[in-house]
């Protein structure tokens, strides 16, 4: 020391004045160093202030704050004054957050005169009565995901400092957990409570709870309802408050990589992203208790909402109820209170279907329709259900290694499946959908009697079993029309339906998904056969006929109805050959040339024209018609009456064909072109 004091005494002035601010500096340097890693340094920045505080008055008061934030080891201090220098720099530019982000790993927590000996020391016992175990916690998964020390030790709440924040644990024991019948806590609830040794009292009356839970076994659940309050879900919406990367923000339904991030690899605390669970035991009832029904009724509508929507048979394709495309909810139809006003009271209230349901929708015409339909459906259960006793009954007296005896089982359990659904669903939530059910089960009971050596049984087969049963199951129900409109004109309903199947002239295959649409074409029917009188087309072709005869009614004052100049020597068949495939148009062209010079080729054309006139006439009106339909002038109601009057005459001519009777379809179309230019004149247009 001594030499090294005499070698300084002869150096020069200036290395002297180095040596001393060298040295000067590294004291400096040292005090600051070791001021830095103070807590009353960390205080220096007015955003650490509630950290600080919370700090003081915490169980870590005695730790400095380098201690847990820095990784153990010269490395981690380094890197953590390096951070604290960016923060530094963030403060001088004012880029700095008033809410700091800081992690803390779990090597700190865990090292030496710390908290090294944590996983050894086994449960313990947490507030009030809770029990606690670290080692399952920090080293298996919880719901597939790795916790961190900061997992549960965290300062959500300002005026905490690292301490556990028990909405994790409510979030993590409860979310998805709660059921109809209470909630099922992750671990059950006795991994956390231990039963009260002391009896309770609770309402004057006292409870033994290890009586209960110890020695019968109830569940907690049974007295403790309600204990939960919120879901835990997360909202993409607060993804935004950190990110905003597209490619980040599209995986937000993968669960593994959103925890293996944030809670593994970082601590994010997990309120950060989920809403709240609270969690507390209701111990005393201010009022009585209201729950949904289906906390005790589980599962009661299940077959009708299957049924309504269109699945769950087997061997059926899925078709959903039209009224449930149109969206029209259980209420729509249950809309008859079953108990009167004084029975409501006591015993509450159930709302039913009846045929006022369909009624008040769909009118009067399906008035029957309820006491005709389930009826028919209660014979084809009832049938089918005496057939499947039978073969299950069979079943269960063979032997099951049979290959036979195997199908058999098969078959009669897929029939049986169909068969509740219906019995269950109630087949009117969705008619087509229970008649195709059931006819796929009687189709399953065939081959399993067949194989079991069973006869088919005796009785008549209820008529929904049969593919042609339209008017007796659903239709015998509903008004039958007298008449029905065709592409061909207009079809005496009510005679073809007494001797003709409906899918003769209906396309019922597919009226499961969309209603039953008249065949385009009577050919099939009809003009197959050979036609010896004029009167078999007027029977379906009324309108043509009426207006080649002349007989039309109800015409303007001033038009008298003429027969067409041929009508007495020349009939439909004279014309028209209907076992002729071809267009109407070509066939009777060449009828024209058969009889006439090559001329009434052409002059069959202009026979046409009007047709094509009245079209436009009627498309002008409809439209003047639908545009001032509510005009209250006296102008107004008289342009509409005589708007009414063009589209009847154009109608009429549209309808009959102009080349039936060209003459007097002149004579209609020029009186609707007279009243629709009145109307336009009336209503102000050229």
């Amino acid at each position: 020391m001594r030499r090294l004091f005499r070698s300084v005494q002869g150096w020069p002035f200036y290395r002297k004045l180095a040596f001393l601010s060298l040295g000067f500096f590294v004291l400096i340097f040292g005090a600051f160093f070791h001021y830095s890693t103070s807590p009353s340094f960390c205080r220096s920045c007015h955003i650490m202030e509630p950290y600080y505080q919370a700090w003081k008055t915490s169980k870590h008061n005695f730790v400095s704050c380098v201690d847990c934030h820095n990784l153990p080891g010269m490395a981690g201090k380094l890197r953590g004054k390096w951070e604290a220098m960016t923060q530094f720099a963030k403060f001088l530019t004012d880029q700095y957050g008033s809410k700091p982000f800081a992690e803390i790993d779990d090597a700190s927590c865990l090292q030496s005169a710390c908290h090294n000996t944590r996983l050894l020391q086994g449960k313990e016992t947490f507030k009030k009565g809770i029990l606690f175990d670290h080692v399952p916690h920090l080293t298996e998964t919880r719901r597939g995901i790795k916790l961190r020390c900061t997992s549960c030790h965290s300062q959500i709440v300002i005026g905490t400092h690292i301490e556990v924040t028990e909405g994790t644990c409510f979030l993590c024991h409860f979310k998805g957990r709660a059921g109809e019948r209470g909630e099922a806590p992750l671990g059950g609830c006795p991994s956390c409570h231990l039963p009260p040794e002391k009896e309770i009292q609770v309402g004057g009356v006292k409870v033994n709870h290890r009586q209960f839970i110890g020695q019968k076994g109830v569940p907690c659940g049974r007295c403790h309802m309600d204990t939960t309050a919120g879901e835990g879900n997360v909202t993409q919406d607060r993804c935004f408050n950190c990110h905003n990367q597209p490619e980040k923000l599209e995986r937000f339904s993968d669960y593994q990589t959103l925890h293996l991030n944030h809670i593994t690899r970082r601590k994010v605390e997990c309120e950060r992203c989920h809403e709240e669970i609270r969690h507390s035991a209701v111990t005393s009832m201010t009022a009585a208790p209201e729950h949904n029904c289906s906390s005790c009724h589980q599962g009661m509508h299940s077959a009708p909402g299957e049924l309504y929507q269109g699945r769950g048979a087997r061997g059926v394709e899925e078709m959903s109820d039209p009224m449930f495309k149109a969206d029209v909810d259980c209420v729509g139809c249950h809309v008859v209170p079953k108990r009167g006003v004084a029975q409501e009271a006591p015993a509450g209230q159930t709302f039913t279907a009846s045929r006022l349901s369909c009624v008040s929708c769909h009118g009067t015409k399906y008035d029957g329709y309820l006491a005709t339909f389930t009826p028919q459906m209660d014979r084809m259960l009832s049938y089918l259900e005496r057939r499947l006793r039978r073969v299950e009954a069979q079943l269960a007296k063979a032997p099951r290694t049979g290959t036979g005896t195997r199908e058999g089982f098969r078959l009669a359990r897929d029939a049986r499946h169909n068969w509740n659904l219906v019995f269950w669903g109630r087949g009117v939530h969705n008619p087509h959908y229970a008649l195709a059910a059931l006819r796929t089960a009687r189709d399953y009971l065939e081959p399993a009697e067949r194989a079991l050596g069973l006869a088919p049984p005796p009785g008549e087969l209820p008529a929904g079993f049969s593919r042609e049963s339209c008017a007796l199951v659903c239709h015998a129900g509903l008004p039958m029309p007298e008449e029905a409109a065709t592409p061909g004109g207009t079809l005496p309903h009510r005679r073809h339906a007494r001797s003709v199947q409906c899918s003769s002239c209906h396309q019922v295959s597919p009226h499961e998904k969309q209603p039953a649409r008249v065949n385009a074409d009577c050919d099939g029917c009809h003009h197959g056969r050979s036609i010896q009188q004029a009167s078999s087309c007027e029977a379906c072709h009324r309108d043509q006929a009426i207006f080649y005869h002349g007989t039309l009614k109800e015409l303007p004052e001033g038009v008298q109805p003429s027969a067409n100049i041929m009508e007495s020597t020349v009939d439909c068949l004279g014309c028209h050959d209907p076992s002729q495939p071809g267009k109407t148009s070509q066939k009777v062209s060449a009828r024209c040339v058969a009889c006439h010079e090559e001329s009434y080729a052409a002059l069959l054309q202009d026979w046409m024209a009007p047709s094509s006139e009245a079209r436009i006439l009627l498309v002008r009106a409809q439209r003047l018609e639908a545009r001032h339909g509510r005009r209250p002038s006296q102008e107004g109601a008289r342009a509409l009456a005589l708007l009414s009057e063009a589209c009847h005459l154009a109608s009429i001519v549209v309808a009959a064909r102009s080349a039936h009777n060209a003459e007097l379809a002149e004579v209609l179309v020029k009186k609707a072109g007279e009243r629709l230019q009145q109307a336009e004149a009336l209503l102000g247009r050229p």
